[in-house]
């Protein structure tokens, strides 16, 4: 499976299907960044960006480390917004390509960043949002290099991916009940809400959800949590323990070294980075010259 597209319907793929996207996608390209500083147009057209930053509650004062006001859907519609943005930037030679397409395939966020606060029975009130770290990942998700052109190359991407995940922050401590792994803190996983099926990422969520559980060690036996990113080796899957769930051995593994196959999502490889193109690899970064097609009609 690609890192994004059509076949993103199955999950295991960097934009996942976890929700709803935005009813239309408006383009839109300035950025600046915390520090002030003025960066060139996302449109890459030489320009230069002169406007406010982007910021998390709707002005252009800095953001507060405590959410500073900023709900869960606010961020959720941003990262939705900004990241069909991009893509129209970065796809704007494909006359196939379709701006429409992108609220219904960009649902999850980039690497499911965002994945599972749609999923029934999930209280927001039971997420925060880290203003700091949200306006940093709309900025850098706006910024983004066109994996369908040069590539994205993984110091960028591992930053981008560190930030975005560590926007939202799960609030039941361990033993607590949810339905999902975003609801719980950092270093839990949500037992007991997930069944996967003969395909792991093909399951069922349960109604009467699960119980915050730890986080499992190295060679552990493991599972998905979600149909898309999610794990109980990793905080939400994102790899930040330096393990993932290897759903062919079912055990926590350490995450994949340079030069093997990476299964077409960049949050097992060590380098955050999967070179889609000749052959899923990880590598030094995401690449995927198909990206376009996967918003076509």
């Amino acid at each position: 499976m690609r890192n994004l597209g059509k076949a993103s319907l199955t999950g295991t793929v960097a934009f996942l299907l976890i929700g709803g996207g935005l009813a239309a996608c408006e383009v839109s390209t300035t950025v600046i960044p915390l520090d002030g500083s003025v960066l060139p147009d996302a449109s890459n057209d030489g320009t230069t960006n002169t406007d406010a930053p982007i910021t998390t509650d709707g002005g252009t004062d800095a953001p507060t480390t405590d959410g500073g006001g900023l709900t869960v859907q606010d961020f959720k519609a941003a990262v939705d917004k900004t990241s069909c943005e991009r893509l129209t930037v970065c796809c704007k030679a494909d006359p196939d390509f379709s701006p429409a397409q992108c609220p219904a395939v960009l649902g999850g966020g980039l690497e499911s960043m965002i994945g599972g606060l749609d999923v029934p029975g999930v209280s927001l009130a039971n997420v925060s949002v880290d203003a700091a770290k949200a306006t940093k990942c709309l900025n850098e998700l706006q910024l983004l290099t066109c994996p369908n052109q040069a590539g994205v190359p993984s110091t960028e991407y591992k930053q981008l991916l560190s930030d975005c995940y560590s926007a939202l922050r799960g609030k039941v401590a361990a033993n607590g009940a949810c339905h999902h792994d975003v609801e719980c803190v950092a270093g839990n996983y949500c037992d007991g809400a997930y069944t996967p099926g003969a395909a792991p990422r093909a399951g069922t969520f349960n109604a009467g959800g699960g119980t915050c559980k730890p986080l499992l060690a190295l060679g552990a036996t493991c599972v998905a949590t979600d149909k898309g990113a999610g794990d109980n080796c990793s905080y939400r899957g994102s790899g930040d323990t330096g393990r993932y769930c290897n759903t062919t051995t079912l055990k926590c593994e350490a995450l994949i070294a340079a030069g093997q196959p990476c299964n077409y999502t960049s949050l097992t490889c060590a380098s955050t980075a999967c070179e889609v193109a000749p052959a899923a690899t990880c590598g030094t970064k995401y690449v995927d010259t198909d990206l376009c097609t996967y918003f076509h009609p």
